[in-house]
Parts: structure tokens; sequence; C-alpha cells
């Protein structure tokens, strides 16, 4: 039997989630617009030209390490990590949603990646080897979802400020990543914004599907 009482608390609960992943579409789409247009920007160059100026071999080989965090091969690992916790914990429905949604995301990215067919940075030299289109950055966008979505699993497990770590340390790595990738001079500043932007949103309605497909219960005390 429907209840109007709870379609109404269905869309209260959805109702700021949207409304993020519209400001983050939109903050995207004006991005995609200055890059159609003006192509490289002048923050674009002035900010690959600016960081490589600190580059150094210890430092390269460091920075190679963090970015294969946000490679498809590690993400595959971390996603089968959660997909078989998930099984063994018998939660088949949120498994099923989280293999869709990086499925999803890996197919919005080679989308947008051909759909704006940008060449990669010519301003410096690539530091490591890179294929394809820049826009927008796949490993930023792979690094959004993947730990992501491991802090929105993780975070339900505990109470009080402990809940702050999971999402704390996802977005270090969501940023090492990201810097990554300009370091390297395979990246714009632009591309990994907006795969921040882009991924960011599809995390959002990934994490507001999730609590209502199995809504969080709290079981660690901190």
């Amino acid at each position: 039997m429907f209840d109007p009482s709870s379609a109404s608390s269905l869309r209260a609960r959805l109702s700021i989630p949207l409304g993020g992943v519209f400001t983050l579409f939109a903050l995207f789409a004006i991005l995609a617009e200055g890059v159609v247009l003006d192509g490289r920007t002048w923050l674009d160059r002035t900010t690959s030209l600016h960081i490589r100026e600190y580059a150094t071999s210890d430092r390269t080989e460091a920075v190679r390490a963090i970015t294969e965090l946000g490679s498809s091969w590690f993400a595959a690992i971390v996603c089968g990590g959660i997909l078989l916790w998930l099984i063994w914990s018998r939660r088949w429905s949120t498994a099923i949603a989280i293999g869709g949604i990086f499925v999803f995301a890996k197919v919005l990215e080679t989308t947008l990646k051909l759909t704006f067919e940008r060449a990669r940075p010519s301003v410096v030299t690539h530091l490591q080897d890179a294929s394809g289109y820049s826009f927008p950055s796949g490993h930023t966008m792979t690094a959004v979802i993947t730990y992501g979505l491991l802090a929105a699993v993780l975070v339900s497990r505990f109470r009080g400020r402990a809940r702050y770590v999971p999402p704390a340390i996802a977005a270090l790595i969501i940023a090492a990543v990201g810097f990554s990738r300009i370091y390297l001079g395979v990246h714009y500043l632009t591309d990994v914004l907006a795969g921040t932007l882009v991924a960011g949103a599809c995390l959002i309605l990934a994490i507001a599907a999730l609590h209502v497909i199995d809504p969080p219960e709290q079981t660690i005390e901190r």
C-alpha cells in the first residue's frame, strides 16, 4: 500500500543530494565550455609550469607510485575487495549497486573523453606514458569513485569523531592522485577539476541510492 509519508520522507532525503549533483554538473558544464571555446587556459599552462619547477628524480618516483592509486588495475583490486566483503556480509543489493556504479563511471569517463577529444598537455614533457584523450582526468574520476565509495561503506561502521576518518583519508588520496597527474605532465588542472566534479556528482548519487537500498548501521563505538 502506498504510504504518502514515506514518499515525502524519501523526497526530503534526496533533495539535498540532488541539489549537490545539479551544482557539480553545472560547474562541470561551465568548465567544459571554457575548454571547448578556449582550449588550453592560462591557468592550465601556469599551473603545469609552476609544478614542474619542483620536479626531482626522487619526487617523480614517489609521484609515479601515488598516481597508481587512481589506475584502473588498482581500483579493480579495491572494488573487488569491497564486493567480496559485501557478498560475505550478504549485502547482495549493495554489492550489485556498487559494481554497477563502477561500470557506469568507466563508461561515462570514456564517453566524455571521446566527446571532447582534448589532447594531452604539451607545455611540459610527460614523466609517465599516457595514451588517449585528456579531458576529464580518468585517474581522478577513478579515485573519486573508488575511495569515495570505500569511505561511504566504512563510515557507517563507526560513530563519533571516528566517522570523519574514512572520508578524510579518501579526500587526501583523491587530492594526491589529482596532483600527481599534473606533476607528471599528463593532465591539465582543468582535466583534474573536471574529473573531480563529474565523478563527485556520480558519487553523491551513488551514496544517496545506497542509503535507500541499504540504510547504514552504526556498529562500532568510538
